[in-house]
């Protein structure tokens, strides 16, 4: 849903991969593997658990490639990926009451209201978390891309991870 509402970055139109490793470390290692391997690949929202982050975060760390994680409240996390991990949500010791309170705001029940509008079932409880994400991604992605004399696209993964990692707020 985050990418059709933000729609093409400089006329390219962003494709999104899946890979499911669960929420064994190993599982998301290997497709922390397979995502470095490809250099279009540039940035990765999740995983879900913050046991299968801390499996995936040295590989992405190794490779420069961002991570926002939408649901990993693991507070020993930062230090796996310190220049590419970053997240929307807080960590365990403060999740319930925050989540909570962010459940409760108007602008997530009309977000929640659209997205089942749209898929005709309601999100699950951590959707609104990786759609906001996936947004932040998104923007990010944006504003530190280029277009080169060929007409291609070009984002910097460092670039990227730095524009990532000063988000505040």
């Amino acid at each position: 849903m985050a990418i059709n509402d933000y729609g093409a970055i400089k006329g390219w139109s962003v494709q999104r991969n899946d890979f499911e490793g669960g929420c064994e470390p190993t599982g998301v290692e290997n497709a922390a593997n397979a995502v470095v391997s490809n250099p279009q690949k540039v940035g990765v929202i999740g995983p879900d658990c913050s046991s299968s982050t801390a499996g995936a975060l040295p590989v992405l760390e190794t490779a420069g490639v961002v991570m926002i994680s939408h649901s990993s409240t693991g507070e020993n996390l930062p230090s796996l990926g310190p220049t590419v991990f970053n997240r929307v949500i807080v960590t365990d010791t403060a999740f319930v009451g925050w989540n909570e309170k962010v459940s409760r705001l108007p602008s997530v029940h009309t977000w929640e209201t659209d997205f089942e509008n749209t898929y005709g079932y309601p999100p699950a409880d951590f959707t609104k978390y990786a759609y906001d994400a996936a947004t932040l991604l998104l923007t990010r992605i944006d504003s530190v891309s280029t277009v080169d004399g060929g007409g291609n696209l070009v984002i910097d993964r460092a670039a990227l991870a730095t524009a990532v990692r000063g988000t505040a707020g």
